[in-house]
């Protein structure tokens, strides 16, 4: 009967530690699916932001295949006024317009109407 319960025990035992064992594996294999997951997050990033640099950075085609760049997100005619001859002085107009159009990065290129 004693060597009965040595076999049961160290039956029960070893069956505790294949448990402990298994559960150690998918611990260590969840935390090397998160790191992985992590780093290609990162990888992601980095190319999301190189592409965004690139884009910036360089002219784009049109179907011709003429190069054009891509121009500022504000009109001029949304941040300035029209000069009134009557009532505004050509030369403060000019000043107050050249201010704004830097401002908003508009490109001296575009600043003709």
């Amino acid at each position: 009967m004693a060597y009965l319960a040595k076999e049961e025990a160290k039956i029960i035992l070893d069956r505790v530690i294949c448990d402990r064992k298994k559960q150690e594996r998918s611990k260590q294999e969840e935390k090397e699916r998160e790191e992985r997951m992590a780093r290609e997050a990162r990888q992601h990033e980095l190319e999301l932001r190189k592409l965004e640099l690139s884009q910036q950075n360089q002219p784009l085609n049109d179907e011709s295949g003429r190069r054009f760049e891509i121009g500022p997100k504000i009109q001029l005619t949304q941040i300035t006024t029209k000069f009134d001859e009557k009532h505004d002085e050509i030369s403060l107009y000019l000043i107050n317009f050249k201010r704004k159009a830097e401002l908003a990065q508009v490109p001296k290129k575009d600043w003709v109407a």
